[in-house]
């Protein structure tokens, strides 16, 4: 891997060598919304008529080569009017433009080919663009628009339970993706159990999605890649706007600071579920009230120091909280879990051609649960707290730097600092006292990257990266040594900040785009990931007591190879996007628990690791309408994923509990008026791999005189890793919403949708035990959650 990765550095540095004495002139600036003053991101800035050109990044920037004379520029986004204007180049240009979106709406906007192909000629692969505006149309349960739901109807994306936001991205587990809100990592991504994400989709304003061969600027995890940036607010105008849902409620505020200077947007939603089980309560005590809530904060503010130099602050505050106690106040029972981030960046153009990034992150999970029991005469008390956390502290610094119209190169360095808080437990009772922690540990993550997309020729586009990572063990701490039989035999203690171990890494990357046609291009690449904190837990659904734990002695980093090929093509005046995707994944020191292991509770936690490797293969299908009335895609995923490890199942390969041969998803949206609409998607796939017992044993059972038997033990035989397959799963939600006239001031719409419109109520688990009328049988019993389920929510702004 090191001679490749050198092969990989050494021809980039050729390449770039070569071109540095090119002359061109420049034309740069920023791209944003006409009409609040906000930054665009990906938008296409082209010489007409042919394919040299770029989108601006995830600030607004850009930056273009051009040769001396007068040159046609043409600028243009989805949903919004085209610009075509011709300069004149004798100097290098600084123009922002600014962007109107189109009275007609899509129906009537035509994409001109130089944006329309991005598709087909970028390099890049296996990537997903979504606005919130497209989110906001797809019915999902309780009516609240998820961005990780959204992203469970896009090929290669698999959920691992009914209607939830845990993530399988080609085969790869649920700790394998790197979630980031303005570059800050959020490790646990879900509320209600796993049934919502946390991101409320009104402080968003994009999001992209790398399901393979992500750039070599991202890393740390090995499978995907979700980056979401919040929206800046409105530089125009003061604003409100919100919306009264089925299951919470939101409100969002913006305006200027200063006037096309600066600007500020606060965002926050909050469930109330607890409240409306209380006022049911009170008209029918009968009525069962639920203690549980959460809610989510997002804030974000902006200043234009000067022409060149922008600054950002941005946080996200999140919590989930459940609490009850008995009707005498004798028992307690508590649960919280959450996640804070914070974001302070430095944009700077450094010169025509040069944007950099300074930016300083913090980013925490947190969760605790606990009970409290009153008893006896004098009254004596029994408690129980439990906490841990995560908590990260990062620095970047990243350059992007247009050398000429043929590269793009950029550049950087992250430093973060992890401090692991396992978990502790504080409790009391009448006899005793006890304090137990899990060791408690730090490490150090560096990573440097380098990168350039090279275009060859008009035909031939080429993107060479590499990345390098290092993770270093911190103490103080307490590190166990284990043996073959992963028993601990030593103890070994380190001072704080004391470096005691540490892995490092080499991670190529190379994509490649050749067009076979106008409108067709095929793709290739490959990219080396490395993982170095994972989910401590045997749960493939995600739970609210997750813990993360870095790599050390006893826990390997995870690492993969991923191959991947496609071919893409634009039809109907590049109205229709297609797309053929085939990959291959290797996965290395895969993390597996040994049978029946809880390793939260373990303070010998690394016992309960086995490692093993994984491979992930498949086809995936797309087509999708992005204009006119009737918009829409069809994804269709034919997959295989298995893993191998050691003390698992020595028989060889067994199913992932990821895999689901066949995924199909139909999604449809439709403007039967300027102010109705109507939406609908469909899922069936291939039921979920589960481990079901083959046979039974019983021991010690007592014959009465009426025949009937009782008691023993009774030893159920498993003869493999998941065995067995769930139900086939299929799923149909519908949606309709009703605008208010536009042009007013004050702006509404209701929508109204229906989860699992026919009750499927498809299965989450499927548990054994014995019947209840004869206990000499064990049967299968199917647990459900979800199913038939209408929401109404109205929205508003002004």
């Amino acid at each position: 891997m090191k001679k490749v990765s050198l092969v990989f550095l050494m021809g980039l540095l050729g390449v770039l060598f070569g071109e540095l004495n090119a002359q061109r002139f420049s034309l740069s600036g920023h791209v944003s919304d006409k009409r609040n003053g906000e930054s665009l991101i990906g938008v296409g800035i082209f010489i007409k008529n042919t394919t040299t050109g770029v989108v601006s990044n995830s600030y607004g920037f850009y930056s273009l080569s051009l040769n001396q004379g007068k040159q046609n520029i043409v600028v243009s986004y989805i949903g919004y009017e085209l610009i075509d204007t011709v300069l004149n180049f004798e100097q290098n240009i600084t123009l922002n433009f600014e962007l109107s979106e189109s009275i007609k709406e899509l129906k009537e906007v035509v994409v001109k080919a130089e944006r329309a192909q991005e598709n087909v000629t970028s390099t890049q692969m296996s990537v997903v663009s979504l606005s919130s505006k497209t989110m906001k149309q797809i019915p999902v349960a309780f009516g609240e628009v998820d961005v990780l739901k959204t992203l469970v109807l896009m090929p290669g994306v698999k959920s691992s339970d009914d209607g939830g936001s845990t993530l399988s991205v080609r085969g790869g587990g649920r700790d394998q993706n790197l979630i980031m809100l303005d570059e800050a990592t959020v490790y646990n991504a879900s509320h209600l159990g796993n049934l919502l994400s946390v991101f409320n989709n009104d402080a968003l304003q994009n999001l992209e999605f790398f399901k393979g061969n992500m750039p070599a600027q991202y890393g740390g995890r090995l499978s995907s890649v979700i980056d979401m940036r919040m929206r800046d607010g409105n530089r125009k105008h003061y604003g409100v706007s919100g919306g009264i849902g089925t299951l919470s409620s939101r409100l969002t505020v913006e305006g200027p600071i200063v006037k096309d200077k600066g600007s500020f947007i606060l965002s926050g939603r909050r469930a109330y579920i607890d409240l409306l089980t209380k006022a049911m309560h009170a008209i029918d005590d009968t009525s069962p009230v639920v203690p549980y809530y959460f809610f989510d904060l997002n804030l974000k503010a902006n200043y234009n120091l000067n022409d060149r130099n922008k600054i950002f602050v941005s946080g996200y505050l999140g919590k989930d909280v459940f609490e009850m106690n008995s009707a005498d106040d004798n028992y307690e029972t508590r649960m919280a879990w959450g996640n804070y981030t914070g974001t302070l960046r430095w944009n700077s153009v450094l010169s025509d051609r040069t944007f950099a990034n300074l930016t300083l992150l913090i980013s925490n999970y947190n969760y605790s649960f606990g009970n409290t029991l009153k008893y006896g005469e004098p009254e004596k008390e029994s408690k129980f707290d439990w906490k841990a956390d995560l908590l990260d502290y990062s620095l970047k610094y990243d350059v992007d730097f247009y050398l000429n119209e043929k590269h793009t190169i950029r550049a950087g360095l992250v430093n973060t600092l992890h401090k692991f808080n396992p978990g502790r437990v504080i409790g009391h009772n009448d006899t005793m006292k006890y304090n137990f922690r899990i060791p408690m540990n730090r490490a150090m993550e560096h990573a440097f990257y380098l990168s350039d997309e090279f275009k060859v020729s008009p035909k031939l586009t080429v993107e060479m990266g590499l990345r390098y990572s290092l993770f270093q063990n911190m103490g103080k701490t307490d590190a166990y040594v284990l043996n073959r039989e992963y028993i601990t035999v030593d103890t070994m203690s380190y001072d704080k900040w004391e470096i005691f171990h540490h892995f490092q890494s080499l991670e190529p990357r190379l994509a490649f785009t050749y067009r076979t046609g106008e409108n067709s291009s095929v793709k290739a690449g490959y990219s080396r990931t490395s993982q170095y904190v994972h989910v401590a837990s045997n749960s493939n659904v995600g739970s609210i007591i997750d813990i993360w734990v870095g790599s050390n002695k006893n826990i390997k980093p995870q690492l993969a190879d991923m191959y991947s090929a496609g071919f893409f093509m634009n039809a109907l005046d590049n109205k229709l996007e297609t797309s053929v995707e085939v990959y291959y994944k290797d996965m290395y020191n895969q993390i597996e628990f040994r049978e029946f292991a809880t390793p939260q509770f373990n303070e010998h936690m690394d016992e309960d690791f086995r490692f093993g490797k994984g491979r992930s293969y498949g086809i995936e299908l797309f087509v999708k309408k992005a204009t006119g009335d009737f918009t829409g895609w069809v994804s269709y995923t034919w997959s295989k994923t298995e893993k191998k490890t050691k003390d698992i199942q020595e028989k060889g390969w067994y199913l992932s509990p990821f895999d689901r041969t066949h995924d199909l998803s139909l999604v449809a949206m439709y403007n039967i008026s300027p102010r109705l609409s109507v939406s609908g998607n469909f899922q069936l796939k291939s039921g979920r791999p589960f481990t079901s017992p083959a046979l039974r044993y019983q021991y010690g059972e007592i014959t009465y005189p009426d025949g009937n038997k009782e008691g023993g033990a009774v030893i159920p035989y498993f003869p493999g890793r998941n065995n067995d397959r769930m139900p086939v799963y299929h799923r149909l939600d519908l949606g309709l919403t009703w605008k208010g006239k536009p042009g007013r001031r004050f702006y509404s719409e209701v929508n109204v949708s229906v989860f699992d419109v026919y009750n499927r109520s498809n299965p989450m688990s499927i548990n054994f035990r014995p019947d209840e009328d004869n206990k000499n049988i064990t049967k299968a019993y199917e647990q459900t959650f979800l199913g038939f389920m209408p929401a109404i929510t109205w929205n508003f702004s002004f």
